[in-house]
């Protein structure tokens, strides 16, 4: 093999190995499991990478009818630097939503790194009322 070939293979070894494993965001709040009474204010929370400014896009997932999860809106679009969002329980970009299980998935795209997201894996549970103290996790 050619000097500039072997080269190439080894930049592009290197290239890899010191790469490493891609970015990530995570959710740190909520955690999943809590009971949210609609109309009061909670935050949603996400790990960042400093020094890449971008748009975290905060979505909310539900159930149909046939137990199937689906998009349901946008509950923000945020300054990912932040690190977090301030929601107004069951308030959507575009509607409002009711008691039930939900999720939550934040879409992360900054100019300078590759689309990150995470989901929240157990469900926030909104409810019209507050529960007794022993039924509900805050």
């Amino acid at each position: 093999m050619k000097k500039n070939a072997w080269l190439f293979v080894l930049s592009c070894m290197l290239g890899t190995a010191l790469a490493g494993a891609p970015p990530t965001v995570s959710i740190l709040a909520p955690a999943g499991g809590e009971y949210w009474v609609i109309g009061s204010e909670h935050g949603i929370a996400w790990t960042t990478i400093k020094g890449h400014p971008g748009t975290a896009y905060i979505g909310l997932w539900g159930y149909n009818k046939a137990n199937q999860l689906i998009h349901l809106g946008q509950i923000a679009a945020a300054d990912y630097l932040k690190g977090g969002y301030i929601w107004k329980v069951g308030t959507l970009a575009n509607r409002k939503v009711g008691p039930g299980r939900y999720h939550i998935r934040i879409s992360v795209l900054c100019p300078s790194l590759p689309r990150m997201q995470a989901w929240l894996k157990n469900p926030i549970h909104l409810t019209a009322f507050s529960l007794p103290g022993a039924m509900r996790r805050n």
